[in-house]
C-alpha cells in the first residue's frame, strides 16, 4: 500500500494486492512476479473496462456482506 499526501490536502491511496501464487477473476489471470519484494516495476497492462467495474462491485459487494 503506498499514500501520497505530502503536498496535497488530501488523502491519495493506491491499494496493491499481493498474492504469493497467481490469482484468476473473470478469466484474466493475475500474477505477481514480485511478491516478497518491493510491487515496482511491474508489467503494466490494460484491462477491459467491464473488468475493472466488476473488480470494484466484487470489493465493494464483498465488505458489504
Amino acid at each position: 500500500m503506498t499514500c501520497l499526501c505530502n503536498t496535497a490536502k488530501h488523502l491519495h491511496w493506491h491499494l496493491i494486492p499481493r498474492y504469493s501464487s497467481p490469482r484468476e477473476f473473470q478469466g484474466v489471470k493475475f500474477e505477481d512476479k514480485n511478491f516478497g519484494r518491493n510491487y515496482a516495476p511491474y508489467d503494466k497492462r490494460k484491462l477491459d473496462g467491464s473488468i475493472l467495474m466488476d473488480i470494484k462491485d466484487s470489493i465493494i459487494f464483498g465488505l458489504l456482506e
